[in-house]
């Protein structure tokens, strides 16, 4: 047994010897793939569901979490009216054929302004979601601070936790030469 074994690794060591050359006479032979097809993509439309109407101001930037019998959608409310935007939320069931609940999650206020953007990651059991909220100071001039909370995915999305000063501030990427934005999307914290 003990000479098979040694006649074996002999014999692999012949081979990968016959195999690799020094360095300075290897030249790597260049890998050749095939040209293959344009892969298809496809993607078809299952349902259209109107988040807000005109009337309710309008929405911009949904974000959604699914779970086995729940669809909940976070988006940017009041963008055509002006003034107080907010985030807001509506759970539908799974076949987004009813509203179950909607409420506003952050509100514009005096001191830290009003919603801007949002993005949302989820374990299953809870929906953490990193948002900013932009202060004008002048006209031409404002402040952008970034947020977070934890909700529970159930029908009564409770905040179990949250920031209560903002995470970090800074001014906006419109104001700032390239390179200088510290904070200018919620995305990266996820």
């Amino acid at each position: 047994m003990r000479w098979s074994l040694v006649l074996i690794i002999a014999a692999a060591s012949l081979a990968l010897s016959a195999c690799v050359r020094p360095v300075s006479d290897h030249t790597p032979t260049p890998i050749v793939i095939p040209p293959q097809p344009p892969a298809s993509v496809k993607i078809n439309l299952l349902k259209t569901v109107n988040i807000t109407t005109e009337t309710e101001g309008g929405s911009a930037r949904p974000e959604i979490v699914a779970t086995a019998d729940r669809v909940f959608v976070l988006y940017l409310g009041n963008i055509s009216k002006g003034g107080d935007r907010f985030f807001g939320l509506k759970i539908f069931d799974r076949e987004m054929s009813y509203t179950i609940i909607s409420k506003t999650m952050v509100s514009t206020t005096s001191q830290y302004g009003g919603p801007t953007d949002i993005r949302v990651a989820s374990d299953g059991q809870h929906l953490y979601a990193f948002y900013e909220t932009h202060k004008p100071t002048s006209p031409t001039t404002g402040t952008t601070y970034l947020w977070g909370a934890k909700y529970t995915l159930d029908d009564n999305f409770d905040r179990v936790a949250y920031t209560a000063a903002p995470i970090a501030s800074s001014k906006p990427m419109a104001e700032l030469q390239d390179g200088g934005e510290l904070l200018d999307d919620p995305a990266p914290p996820l």
